[in-house]
């Protein structure tokens, strides 16, 4: 169908309707027409009776007249006087006729009659009243009445006959009128038929028309999944190929810290840790800017503590707020729930972000905030959080591009603090997706605060403190991996060669796969205590070999998956595909044998001092049994002590608790404790928001410290004797 059939069509039925429009208003113009020629008729029909009745009437008056004469007898009045009325109605009846021109004088003379004939009937009952039937007989004889009584007839009979004329006129209007509706009629269902066709047709060229758009549309909605998924393996790879080297940087930087050199190399190594943490940091950024482009970042709708997300947040902040000189306060209403169902990992990202953008940005006074409720019921609240800093501030005409991507506040301000501008469009990007809004107040030279409000829903469950499973007594009595043979499946060479390095400090011996196919075929010639899968690989990626494992070689050994993509479902997609445990790159030494043990179970004998390793302590104190014996106590003393704090202070919600986890690593430190409990005290230090997994990590420390208390004790009765 051509482009100008499609025009035409839409005209066309304009015009049909326009028709029916202009046909409908002249069949309504004819039935009026018809409606007035019957209301004519009827008007007719009624003036011609109302003329009767009065010729009727006037007759009877005189036949009551003359009745009364000669009779003879007392007469009624009333009755008279009746008869009087009936012809003064139908005579006031007969108005509406003195608008035609034509009766209007036969109307004056027809009134002019009635008027003459009552006054002669009164005339002759007065005189019968007062001077006897004789007189009133001379009166009627003289025929004065008759002749009123016929002229009346006369002008009434004329009157009906003109009126008569006027209503043929209108019938034959009517006729007239009634065959040109007819004609209308017939037309508009011509028309209508012709609309109706039209419509018809219109309406199947339509739901072709549409029919195609959809197909056309199913095409490309195919399309856009397929460039989502292209867009989101090109964040994957792109993830994997920047996290691989950066992996190797920051391993390889750990291994060094464990070295012996100089505070100059130190100083260059601490440099570089921090350059690789600061790009480890961009690139979640970018990834997390990428992924919500892409719709692909998902919000978790978990219960979680505010008032621990927000110790936690403090704590984070504490030490760099304090190296600046800075006050650093945080205020949380009282009646702000504690218990909220949300994503604390995103709130959290949103007030780090704006926290850490005051802190940058302010170099004298403090950063302030607030949270309170601002509306709510039982079953969701609204909270508003205001960070307040006393920085630079911004001018008021950036205030409307701060959250704009890749935006500061002047190129200054970018050369002197760094940073790319893309901190805020995150934080903006993150509170949108929680349906919130953001707002910011700012002065140049006074400081900014911005101005958070965010919707959660009311948690009605309390976390509760559990029992903790069995712990492994295994684990205590081996301090390490020794013994163990894993196998590394990993095609670059560069991590090959770290994760060899960080298994060989751990005496752990190892053999390695460059992809899948070689990991299958040494899986069938020798077992393996623990398998790392790297899952991006050439010949067969990590979740295939997996599977092969599992489904194929029917083997059930621990595979831990190390990945560099860094995508939220990904951990989901491992652990269904067969994996035990996932690590994402850059990995820690600590972390990959905390999660081995985990997964391992060590069986060896018990041998006296198990736990405890004193060489450290007879390094430093050169034999000095007063020293060792002063230290020993005080290792008594505070881990006991330093245990029970911890836990009273997580009980209360009190972020201490992470900082005692983290100075127990230096009290465990003289009793060469650190391979056994600092995967436990690094998982508290990071802080956890599951209770459940808190007295997890507790009770392994407790277990742990007791067999170490006995037996440090045992080592301080040997020094007295």
């Amino acid at each position: 169908m051509s482009r100008y059939y499609v025009y035409l069509l839409p005209a066309a039925f304009i015009a049909v309707i326009l028709l029916i429009v202009t046909g409908q208003f002249k069949s309504n113009k004819s039935i009026d027409q018809l409606r007035k020629s019957n209301l004519g008729l009827l008007e007719e029909l009624n003036t011609r009776n109302q003329l009767q009745q009065l010729k009727t009437r006037v007759l009877r008056l005189e036949s009551r007249g003359r009745g009364i004469v000669i009779s003879g007898n007392p007469f009624d009045s009333s009755l008279v006087e009746a008869d009087v009325r009936l012809i003064y109605e139908t005579l006031d009846s007969l108005a509406p006729l003195q608008m035609d021109r034509e009766l209007r004088a036969d109307l004056r003379k027809l009134r002019v009659l009635s008027d003459r004939k009552i006054l002669f009937t009164r005339e002759i009952l007065n005189g019968f009243t007062q001077y006897g039937k004789t007189y009133a007989e001379q009166l009627i004889s003289t025929d004065k009445g008759t002749q009123l009584t016929d002229s009346i007839r006369f002008f009434a009979d004329k009157i009906a006959v003109k009126h008569e004329q006027s209503i043929t006129l209108l019938i034959q209007q009517a006729e007239r009128d009634a065959s040109r509706a007819r004609a209308f009629s017939t037309l508009l269902a011509l028309i209508a038929a012709v609309a109706a066709l039209m419509t018809f047709l219109f309406s199947i060229y339509r739901l072709t028309q549409q029919q195609r758009l959809i197909e056309q549309l199913n095409v490309s909605e195919q399309k856009l999944r397929e460039a989502a998924l292209l867009k989101e393996r090109f964040l994957a790879n792109m993830s994997h190929e920047i996290r691989t080297p950066m992996n190797v940087m920051l391993g390889f930087t750990d291994l060094l810290e464990h070295q012996q050199m100089d505070a100059a190399a130190r100083t260059y190594l601490a440099r570089i840790r921090t350059a690789g943490e600061s790009l480890l940091g961009l690139l979640n950024d970018i990834l997390d800017l990428s992924k919500m482009e892409a719709g692909m970042l998902q919000l978790q709708v978990i219960p979680f503590r505010m008032r621990e997300l927000v110790s936690n947040v403090t704590a984070m902040f504490r030490a760099k707020a304090d190296a600046k000189g800075l006050l650093l306060d945080f205020r949380l209403e009282p009646d702000v729930p504690d218990l909220l169902v949300g994503d604390p990992q995103r709130l959290q990202q949103i007030l780090m972000n704006l926290i850490g953008n005051a802190l940058k940005f302010t170099d004298s006074g403090q950063v302030f905030t607030t949270i309170k409720k601002v509306s709510g019921n039982e079953n969701q609240c609204i909270l508003h959080i205001d960070i307040l800093d006393t920085g630079i501030g911004m001018a008021k005409e950036i205030q409307d591009q701060i959250f704009d991507r890749f935006v500061q506040a002047n190129t200054e301000v970018s050369r002197v603090y760094g940073g790319t501008g893309l901190g805020l469009s995150i934080v903006k990007d993150l509170v949108h997706l929680q349906k919130g809004r953001i707002k910011v107040q700012s002065e140049q030279g006074k400081g900014t605060t911005f101005s958070v409000f965010l919707p959660f829903q009311l948690s009605d469950s309390l976390p509760v403190e559990q029992p903790a499973p069995p712990v492994h007594t295994s684990i205590f009595r081996e301090p390490t991996l020794e013994g163990t043979h894993w196998l590394i499946t990993e095609d670059n060479e560069l991590n090959q060669l770290l994760m060899g390095h960080i298994l060989q400090n751990n005496n752990i011996r190892f053999d390695i796969a460059s992809n899948g196919k070689e990991a299958i075929e040494k899986l069938r010639d020798r077992p393996y205590d623990l398998i790392l899968m790297d899952l991006q690989m050439p010949v067969m990626d990590g979740y295939e070999t997996t599977r092969e494992i599992r489904k194929i070689l029917q083997l059930d050994t621990p595979i831990i998956a190390i990945s560099a993509h860094a995508i939220n479902r990904e951990r989901e997609q491992c652990l269904e595909a067969g994996m035990n445990d996932y690590l994402s790159k850059p990995i820690k030494a600590n972390i990959l044998i905390g999660k081995a043990l985990q997964l391992l179970v060590i069986n060896q004998q018990p041998v006296q001092n198990t736990l405890i390793d004193l060489r450290y302590l007879r390094e430093v104190s050169v034999r000095d049994a007063q020293y060792e014996r002063l230290v020993t106590q005080q290792f008594l003393e505070m881990l006991p002590a330093d245990l029970l704090s911890m836990r009273y202070a997580y009980l209360k919600s009190d972020p201490q608790y992470r900082k005692i986890a983290h100075d127990l690593k230096t009290t465990i430190s003289v009793m060469g404790l650190n391979p056994l409990m600092d995967q436990w005290l690094e998982e508290i230090e990071q802080g956890i928001e599951d209770p459940q997994r808190f007295y997890v990590c507790y009770h392994q420390l407790k277990e742990i410290s007791k067999l170490a208390v006995e037996e440090a004790t045992d080592f301080l009765h040997s020094l007295d004797k």
